[in-house]
């Protein structure tokens, strides 16, 4: 997994804004790359991390359950 941050003006309430959007890539073993999240943020901080890792372990919990349950349930389909 890589984290990265690209600094852009964004317009907020009339006012143009400096803010930082994080991004979070996963990498495969044959090298493919894939977006897992973007962050807008003014500020980073340990708060911040600790809400992006909560938010990137709650998505690899849901996806690895859901993966397991589906194999099973095809396993078992041909098996019977």
């Amino acid at each position: 997994m890589l984290f990265d941050a690209l600094r852009v003006k964004i317009r907020e309430e009339g006012l143009v804004r400096n803010k930082a959007v994080y991004i979070a890539l996963g990498v495969q073993a044959d090298g493919t790359k894939d977006i897992l999240g973007l962050w807008i943020e003014n500020t980073e901080g340990a708060k911040f991390w600790l809400r992006v890792m909560n938010e990137l372990k709650n998505w690899i919990n849901f996806w690895s359950v859901a993966i397991r349950r589906r194999f099973s349930i095809r396993t078992a389909c041909l098996t019977n």
